[in-house]
């Protein structure tokens, strides 16, 4: 079963709000990912918000900063609304990219 480009651009627009929830540091269960994923993307899923959450946001002292355009300092609901608002394309992009890159890889190998 292979997995469509407009399955993937679907999933990305789905992710973007775990992505900028994982990247402030708020909770996201695997019970809610699984539902949005299905449990055969479940894994590559969670390797790639875990990737990509690391690079949006930065901490110093406590204080978090968007590592995108440097702004900040934010409160994590502040940090949650700046990325929803105004990197949106931008971590969409960075999904559709890091999950055709993972599934290509999970595919070549089976």
């Amino acid at each position: 079963m292979g997995i469509n480009s407009l399955r993937i651009e679907t999933l990305s627009e789905r992710l973007l709000e775990y992505l900028a929830r994982i990247s402030v540091g708020m909770h996201v269960s695997s019970e809610e990912l699984q539902v949005v994923t299905g449990l055969s993307l479940l894994k590559i899923t969670q390797e790639t918000l875990a990737v990509l959450s690391k690079e949006l946001i930065k901490s110093k002292n406590g204080l978090l900063f968007c590592n995108l355009c440097g702004k900040g300092p934010f409160t994590k609901r502040g940090a949650y609304l700046h990325l929803m608002r105004m990197h949106k394309y931008e971590m969409k992009t960075l999904i559709l990219q890091e999950l055709r890159e993972k599934i290509s890889k999970s595919t070549n190998f089976k």
